[in-house]
């Protein structure tokens, strides 16, 4: 007679407004956290499952809260609790068609608020939207001049993209550290390249990558594989020593492989030389950046050097601006040192390609 009183007192009828209560918060699906797909040491069981198996056990079986807690190796008031859950559920499915109970019932519920309301902000957020309405011209700058108080820009940013004032800015590299880099040894890499001037003439030169040296250049009237090579010969026949490696875009003269069986005419020199040939990157300047740079600051201080309209013209005028680069004008990349000076103090260390 005990045992059936015991039974009815740990299984009592709820109403659907109990239930309601029990289930409060409980809405399915769920996403529930981390911790509910975590295995129970004890049981091998992960948190949703152990759940509704107490709740099981307690609600259909005839069994005390001590006996499962002690089977299940779990305190008395989480088998309290999560029986509750069960019988809630149960007796809300058993006035349906639905006997089935839904695990999710089963998953964690935050304690953390959905929402933080602050007055302060509030009043912020008002003034920050009122004066931009009100001067849709002024930035996250001006407005935190008009509010004078102590608010960050990004903030006053945040609340206007929020508010649709002003576009989501586009995604940008971030811990990304820009520099320059260099090989550690005069002609270990060398860079070469054409530039076209005004009238039609271009001009190629070949820059050392450690030094920023321009070792050797031409002017002509048009770029070609041949004048390229030609260049490289007599540069490095004069300073009787030859690269490990030269580097170029894939402009048509140094790329082509037409007539080559696919290598380029750069490519064939190279390899009858010993020397290696690489290629930057498609459409990314920034991998010659050293002779780009050069280029640029050919085209601001040479015409100062004389005129540029012919080619004879170019000729002279580049052969002083080279002259002038390579000597008297300080290269800040290299702590205001000349390029000559570095090419010259590195080259010794890189015995291995000399000749003769």
């Amino acid at each position: 007679m005990s045992a059936v009183g015991t039974n009815m007192k740990r299984n009592p009828r709820l109403s659907k407004k109990e239930c309601a209560k029990i289930l409060d918060g409980r809405k399915e699906p769920r996403d529930g956290s981390k911790w509910d797909d975590k295995v129970h040491a004890a049981t091998g069981l992960n948190h949703i499952d152990l759940r509704y198996k107490v709740g099981e056990a307690a609600v259909t079986g005839n069994m005390s809260y001590g006996q499962i807690a002690e089977m299940y190796s779990v305190s008395k008031t989480f088998v309290h609790k999560w029986t509750s859950v069960f019988r809630a559920r149960k007796t809300l499915n058993d006035g349906t068609k639905c006997r089935r109970i839904n695990k999710d019932v089963f998953r964690s519920i935050s304690n953390r608020p959905g929402n933080v309301r602050s007055p302060i902000r509030d009043r912020i957020r008002k003034e920050v939207v009122r004066i931009r309405r009100e001067r849709p011209f002024y930035g996250s700058a001006k407005i935190k001049a008009k509010l004078k108080i102590n608010i960050s820009c990004s903030t006053i940013d945040k609340v206007l993209r929020e508010e649709g004032l002003i576009e989501t800015p586009k995604k940008r590299h971030t811990n990304k550290t820009y520099g320059s880099f260099e090989r550690p040894v005069s002609m270990d890499l060398v860079q070469i390249d054409y530039k076209e001037w005004k009238g039609g003439n271009y001009s190629i030169w070949i820059l050392d990558d450690r030094g920023r040296f321009i070792m050797g250049w031409r002017a002509d009237e048009e770029r070609s594989a041949e004048n390229a090579i030609e260049l490289l010969e007599e540069t490095f026949r004069f300073w009787k020593i030859k690269p490990r490696q030269i580097l170029s875009d894939h402009g048509s003269e140094f790329y082509s492989v037409r007539g080559g069986k696919g290598r380029s005419a750069l490519d064939r020199w190279c390899l009858n030389n010993g020397i290696e040939h690489i290629h930057g990157r498609v459409r990314h300047p920034q991998t010659q950046g050293k002779i780009e740079r050069s280029h640029g600051s050919a085209k601001k201080e040479a015409p100062y050097f004389g005129k540029m309209e012919s080619l004879e013209d170019l000729r002279r005028t580049i052969g002083e601006w080279v002259e002038f680069y390579n000597t008297e004008r300080p290269h800040q990349a290299l702590d205001y040192a000349y390029p000559l000076d570095v090419f010259l103090s590195n080259i010794m260390d890189h015995t291995a390609f000399v000749e003769g």
